[in-house]
């Protein structure tokens, strides 16, 4: 048996307890393996003609012959909890197709997970999982909230320990004469759950590449361009609001273009109204931007296209722990005057760093609720009718 020399894919920005690979191909009698830590157990989602095996370091085969392992599947799709916890090697190995194997997407998710909704382009058909393609240009995002208290003992800089945050995530393809590029649309609600306030924050982050570059002189807002490791970003943030509970909020972007350039434009809604509190526009020649959620590949800085609002940490990456939560989310999309909701979704996020501990995302009545309680992300969830009446479209 051969291993691959194929590198894999790994996304940037990924979540402290989720691993996301794509686009790996395996010739005829090759395998792939890839590393991952269990501290409170994981679940695996994978989308390719294979064998696949888990097993610990000590159970790695210094030949082609699997034995003793933990787990040992075969099939298109593959769908696994492992409640083990410690280190763990997952092996996929093309010993099914006659011809090259495919590793369209392969998830491997733990409690630690940005947690809520999220559509990130695959479906059930029949007994195979299957990618799908959706474009659009605006994304709607909606809360109400009965409780939520978080803390976290050792916050990251510039966070509460009471922090928390609710964030609709999208990617922004761009297809300029040179070829394509991606942005990471981020428009956040922080909480003070111990103060009970809020704040709206909105990132542009640049996913064409690992070492993402964001030019100062070509990008234009009410914000500023900082820089996060090797990562530039855009940020801006409104002034705080007070709260009580219950609490409806809603989130929503949109993006237009033109031959010169692309606009994110980003909103709230509270029990006041409806606000456009930034525009940002990013001066690259380009054809055409819309935002998209796709399962059959990764962005150049290796992220997936997917579409996200989840609870996580306040910032910086912050892994908290949510003592209390009691939410319904909705999610969908707008492309010109055609609501829809995501086909199907799951209950994490695939990009966002920030997460959460002990999250639980249940279909009820039409929309999604999360509570607190034990996170058991399998399958994606088939979609629901979105509220759109409790949102206002742009104007």
């Amino acid at each position: 048996m051969s291993q691959s020399g194929i590198d894999s894919m790994y996304q940037a920005n990924q979540p402290k307890g989720t691993v996301f690979y794509s686009g790996i191909t395996l010739p005829q009698g090759y395998y792939d393996d890839f590393q991952f830590n269990s501290t409170n157990g994981v679940s695996i989602m994978l989308i390719s003609n294979s064998t696949v095996y888990v097993m610990i370091s000590s159970q790695l085969p210094s030949s082609g012959n699997f034995n003793d392992v933990i787990l040992h599947q075969q099939g298109r799709i593959v769908t696994e909890r492992l409640n083990e916890t410690g280190e763990f090697y997952l092996i996929v190995y093309n010993n099914v197709s006659s011809g090259t194997a495919l590793i369209s997407n392969l998830y491997i998710v733990g409690q630690k997970a940005p947690t809520g909704i999220a559509d990130i382009g695959v479906q059930p058909q029949g007994n195979s999982l299957v990618p799908f393609i959706q474009n659009f240009t605006e994304a709607f995002g909606y809360v109400k909230l009965y409780s939520i208290s978080a803390f976290n003992a050792t916050p990251p800089n510039g966070t509460s320990r009471y922090g928390a945050s609710l964030q609709l995530n999208t990617v922004i393809q761009v297809n300029t004469p040179s070829g394509s590029q991606q942005y990471w649309a981020q428009d956040v609600i922080g909480f003070n759950t111990r103060e009970q306030t809020y704040y709206v924050e909105d990132n542009v982050w640049n996913f064409t590449s690992i070492s993402s570059e964001l030019n100062n002189n070509l990008i234009r807002g009410e914000g500023s361009v900082y820089l996060d490791g090797l990562q530039e970003y855009y940020a801006f943030g409104t002034s705080t609001y007070n709260y009580s509970l219950p609490l409806s909020l809603g989130l929503m972007d949109y993006v237009t273009s033109n031959s010169t350039s692309f606009t994110v434009h980003f909103g709230f809604t509270n029990s006041s109204g409806t606000f456009w509190y930034d525009n940002v526009t990013v001066l690259i020649p380009n054809d055409g931007s819309y935002m998209l959620v796709s399962g059959y590949n990764a962005t150049g800085g290796g992220n997936a296209y997917d579409a996200e609002l989840v609870f996580g940490g306040e910032g910086n990456g912050e892994f908290t722990q949510y003592l209390s939560l009691n939410a319904t989310l909705d999610m969908f999309f707008l492309d010109g005057n055609h609501f829809f909701s995501p086909r199907y979704v799951t209950p994490f996020g695939l990009d966002t760093e920030e997460s959460a501990d002990d999250l639980n995302t249940y279909p009820v009545n039409g929309a999604w609720e999360v509570t607190t309680g034990k996170d058991d992300p399998y399958l994606p969830f088939p979609n629901v009718k979105p509220q759109i009446l409790l949102l206002n479209k742009h104007s």
